[in-house]
């Protein structure tokens, strides 16, 4: 399946304290993450839904994000925790972090998957 959303991308915020404790997302990245939500069902994209483990292609340009999304037929190893996001936005810090790179955001592609369990 391949769209387009029509606007630019967000980066993934970092949750925010309240002042009572709890976290919570800043206002301006919930209400693009809605955006996509409401575009996204708008679109019907739902009905072509693709179950299971896909690949994703994504390319952000300055007014809209290329994206496709194929179905991969692997598995999730199991014993590996957390989302491969976050994982490869672990490493990223980590990299940067000890002075590998200098800074994560000139990173400009990545290529990242689970390994495929045998």
């Amino acid at each position: 399946m391949k769209f387009v959303i029509p606007f630019a991308g967000k980066p993934k915020a970092r949750p925010r304290l309240n002042a009572n404790g709890p976290t919570f997302m800043p206002k301006d990245y919930m209400e693009w993450k809605d955006r996509v939500i409401e575009w996204a069902r708008f679109s019907r994209l739902h009905k072509q839904r693709i179950e299971g483990t896909v690949h994703i292609y994504a390319v952000f340009d300055t007014d809209k994000i290329l994206v496709e999304v194929t179905p991969c037929g692997h598995k999730r190893p199991k014993g590996v925790g957390g989302d491969l996001d976050n994982l490869v936005g672990g490493l990223l810090d980590a990299l940067q972090g000890a002075g590998v790179i200098d800074n994560d955001r000139n990173v400009m592609e990545i290529v990242a998957s689970f390994a495929d369990p045998e």
